[in-house]
């Protein structure tokens, strides 16, 4: 059963909690509070936002400062949010495969925040993380239409076909109700580190192809048809799809880098970046053949795609396998997984131009993030 707002409040602020209770016990002080008979949930709620609206006066008038302002400021910020969340329906849908990983997690907070409704897709069978890293059910409550979560047994359970057939029949009701798909994203993806001549790489190689491979398919596919579909939209901008690469696979232009330390890694994630580029080459490489070719013609894209490319992710994951690292490196060069969710957001939604085709190398340096793109397709010839 899903949390009521109330109890939201209550795990921000205790003193609010204990206030409202003792404030306003009976029915009729609650009718002498609002002028009407409420619930005391609905008091609860209201007393709490009048908290929060004087707690907020006297931060910004400088009353409180230092360590306590800085709290109080970030209180009040959270729970801001989260009362906007609950309150206003969802403007956009985004299909989000690999929604309980590090980055996966931070990628739906971003979008929930954004008001975006979210919708998981985990192609690995159930999650056992009980929302360890797919965090949005149980912090953004109940938006309108409320996020969602499908899940399919993994390959070889199922084949890819059968997989891709029943995404789409789990997202089929959920589409048909609600703000529009938008965008798809995979941050679906795994790690191995292995020579060709280790006795692992072949299995390694196995586990790469599932985990950063096939769910990427099936997103392109899923994006593909479901836009398709839609043959026009009120947006402005084209919906959008993303991949997750990796900057140690590619070099220069877009080319491929060799990894011959982690050989199986570097090989799934420059498929990939291979499948970013022809996706959004497709119209153009149908334009360039004119009919003459063997080849059938391609239809035009109904959307922009592309790749993420980032090199050491700051996850909890990444540090216990790299303890050695030294603090200072991590802060300053490794990359948030909020920056890169902050990003695609924006990319989803107009506010910063993503060019189609384009490998995106994600750097940090200094604790600053840059997004540097590379062969994207409007300078392929």
């Amino acid at each position: 059963m899903a949390a009521s707002p109330a109890s939201y409040t209550h795990s921000y602020f205790e003193t609010a909690r204990d206030f409202n209770r003792s404030t306003h016990p009976k029915p009729f002080l609650r009718f002498l509070l609002f002028g009407t008979e409420v619930s005391a949930e609905i008091a609860d709620i209201v007393c709490t936002l009048r908290l929060l609206r004087d707690l907020w006066q006297f931060v910004r008038a400088g009353k409180v400062s230092g360590r306590a302002g800085d709290l109080c400021r970030s209180h009040v910020s959270n729970s801001t949010a989260v009362f906007s969340s609950m309150s206003a329906p969802c403007r956009r849908t985004v299909l989000l495969f690999g929604s309980t990983g590090a980055l996966g997690g931070a990628v739906a907070d971003a979008f929930a925040a954004a008001r975006w409704r979210v919708i998981g897709c985990s192609t690995s069978g159930p999650s056992s993380k009980q929302n360890g890293g797919n965090r949005y059910p149980s912090k953004w409550a109940s938006p309108l239409p409320p996020h969602a979560r499908i899940e399919v047994q993994p390959f070889p359970q199922m084949s890819l076909k059968e997989q891709g057939e029943e995404i789409a029949r789990q997202l089929q009701p959920l589409l048909s109700t609600g703000p529009p798909l938008h965008a798809a994203i995979c941050c679906s993806g795994g790690f191995a580190c292995s020579s060709v001549h280790s006795e692992n790489f072949l299995s390694e190689a196995e586990q790469m192809l599932e985990a950063n491979c096939l769910p990427a398919l099936l997103c392109a596919h899923a994006a593909s048809v479901l836009f398709r579909s839609r043959s026009a939209t009120a947006a402005r901008e084209a919906p959008l799809v993303v991949l997750t690469g990796a900057a140690a696979a590619v070099q220069g232009a877009g080319g491929a880098r060799p990894t011959p330390t982690m050989l199986a890694y570097g090989c799934s994630k420059v498929y990939v970046h291979h499948l970013v580029q022809s996706l959004a080459a497709t119209g153009v490489a149908a334009e360039a053949r004119g009919g003459d070719g063997l080849a059938p013609q391609s239809p035009s894209l109904h959307y922009r795609v592309v790749g993420v490319l980032p090199a050491i992710l700051d996850t909890a994951a990444n540090r216990a396998a790299m303890p050695s690292v030294a603090e200072a490196t991590r802060e300053n060069k490794w990359t948030k997984c909020d920056d890169i969710a902050r990003k695609l957001v924006a990319w989803a939604d107009g506010a910063e131009e993503a060019e189609n085709g384009a490998l995106y190398v994600v750097k940090t340096t200094g604790g600053a993030t840059e997004f540097l793109p590379t062969c994207g397709s409007e300078r392929r010839t």
